[in-house]
């Protein structure tokens, strides 16, 4: 898995880009974009989680913030979808 992983947040897209790219990316201000909309930069953990859902999931986990919870297994981290598991993973009090 790529460390790099860019999400359009219209569509549910996922573009990896390779270390050597992203380097260029960062020193050139033409950040990349999908759907006419500037994409967003996952980290390591949330591209993990983000490729266990569908594009249609995605949309809706960008909306919520990507958040991710950490699970045991070999899939340890999951994408958060709805307000009820926001509120459990990240309480107030």
């Amino acid at each position: 898995m790529a460390n790099r992983t860019f999400l359009c947040s219209t569509c549910g897209h996922i573009q990896r880009a390779a270390s050597p790219d992203f380097k260029r990316m960062q020193a050139d201000p033409a950040w990349p974009k999908h759907c006419e909309a500037v994409m967003l930069l996952l980290g390591y953990r949330a591209s993990q989680a983000a490729t266990s859902i569908s594009e249609t999931e995605r949309v809706s986990w960008a909306a919520l913030g990507c958040r991710i919870a950490e699970h045991r297994g070999k899939k340890r981290w999951r994408p958060i979808l709805s307000q009820r598991e926001l509120k459990n993973a990240y309480p107030l009090s």
